[in-house]
């Protein structure tokens, strides 16, 4: 059957990933989403990730999968904050500021969130707002972000570098980053 393909589709493109084999597994999990009837966001996620991981003609196709992947299903936190980390790498601030507008509040107050819209005022210049998402990411009286229980996490010492000097070259490469470190 067609949803068979699509399992085994999958478990060859983790199996590739896993042998360092970016480009070779985005093919995969497309054909898993091809053959499947009713693909999951998780294998748009792995094929966003992959490609983006692939380099080249395939990166630049990441971010027409992730629209693809909102297109079915709109909302989806994880398929949208993969838009809008493409969106940052590429430094195109509109299509990112699109993005977040649909976001709800209460999305917005998470900490990954903050860390795409201090880069994404980075992007645009305003420091001082940068400056001011990047500092409250920072660790308080000890607490750090890592020992939060299921929260998203990022190394103190590179929002601090951020929250010192906002520049965007270096924002840019900070959205570059954290594609980079996403797992399929």
């Amino acid at each position: 059957s067609e949803e068979k393909h699509s399992s085994a589709h999958r478990t060859r493109a983790w199996a590739r990933w896993q042998l360092g084999r970016p480009g070779p597994a985005a093919q995969d999990y497309a054909s898993a989403i091809a053959y499947s009837k009713r693909p999951a966001p998780d294998l748009y996620r792995s094929l966003i990730i992959t490609q983006y991981a692939s380099g080249g003609e395939l990166r630049t196709k990441a971010a027409g999968s992730a629209d693809a992947g909102l297109q079915k299903f709109p909302g989806e936190a994880s398929l949208l904050g993969l838009a809008v980390d493409l969106a940052l790498a590429d430094a195109d601030t509109g299509r990112t500021g699109g993005y977040m507008d649909s976001l709800s509040p209460g999305l917005m107050k998470l900490p990954q969130w903050t860390f795409r819209r201090a880069v994404l005022f980075c992007l645009e210049g305003d420091v001082d707002r940068a400056e001011t998402g990047f500092e409250s990411l920072l660790p308080e009286d000890g607490n750090e972000l890592s020992k939060r229980p299921g929260s998203w996490t990022v190394a103190p010492e590179f929002i601090e570098a951020l929250a010192a000097e906002p520049d965007p070259r270096a924002c840019r490469d900070a959205a570059r980053t954290r594609l980079e470190e996403q797992q399929p």
